[in-house]
């Protein structure tokens, strides 16, 4: 019960909140707002993090080349402080999508044996596959 209560008072801050409609936006400046250790909105963070390793877990399980490594035991909480270090360690970088710069940080933290992602400037993104896939940013409109 206590859940439901918890979940409906921040899908209702959600809607109300004009920065949270912003953070929809989904590049590193709305997750860093969001994100951040004086987040008012952490909730929102948490399930977009969450989200975030859920769907490239279910990828990685569908055939995916492995992008980065995340120990079993490992937290969203923990995928949230990486995520965060790493907003704040490249500000250049910021203006990239959410799930792209998600898959640097978190290829940074923890990678694999192809080595970490390289996140560009323009906001594409080398992952660290065998085939060296390179994926190209999609224009903002």
């Amino acid at each position: 019960m206590h859940k439901v209560i918890i979940l409906a008072a921040g899908l209702l801050a959600i809607q109300l909140n004009p920065q949270a409609a912003r953070a929809e936006a989904g590049d590193g400046n709305s997750l860093l707002q969001v994100c951040g250790p004086d987040s008012s909105m952490y909730a929102l963070c948490l399930g977009q993090v969450s989200a975030y390793v859920r769907a490239f877990t279910f990828a990685q399980v569908a055939g995916m080349e492995e992008v980065y490594c995340m120990p079993r035991n490992a937290t969203v909480g923990q995928a949230i402080d990486v995520l965060v270090k790493y907003l704040k360690e490249n500000p250049s970088k910021r203006h990239a999508g959410g799930e792209v710069i998600f898959l640097a940080s978190m290829s940074e933290a923890w990678p694999c044996a192809g080595g970490p992602a390289t996140l560009h400037n323009d906001g594409g993104i080398t992952l660290p596959t065998s085939s060296g896939l390179e994926v190209t940013p999609i224009p903002k409109k």
